[in-house]
């Protein structure tokens, strides 16, 4: 009974939480960009693209990360990094 009483006890400060979050984000958007270049060599393999569709599909793939960049990117600069984040508790 001690150790739940401890776990309901236990106090996070918000600043970390955001940090922890903002790492996370990071760390997902080096993956995305890490791994399509790997992936597009079996997903041409599977579907049989040429080096033309292979190269529409990676562009496509970094003007999609591009958009999503500057919009976060400005709806942070409006509401603030926490809200975009899905952090706020308002």
């Amino acid at each position: 009974m001690n150790a739940f009483k401890k776990w309901q006890t236990l106090y996070i400060p918000r600043r970390l939480i955001v940090l922890g979050l903002c790492a996370l984000a990071i760390l997902i958007n080096y993956a995305d960009r890490s791994n399509i270049a790997v992936a597009i060599v079996y997903m041409a393999k599977e579907f049989g693209w040429s080096s033309t569709t292979q190269g529409l599909v990676l562009s496509s793939f970094f003007v999609g990360y591009l958009t999503t960049q500057v919009l976060g990117g400005a709806l942070a600069d409006k509401f603030g990094g926490k809200w975009v984040l899905g952090v706020d508790k308002k």
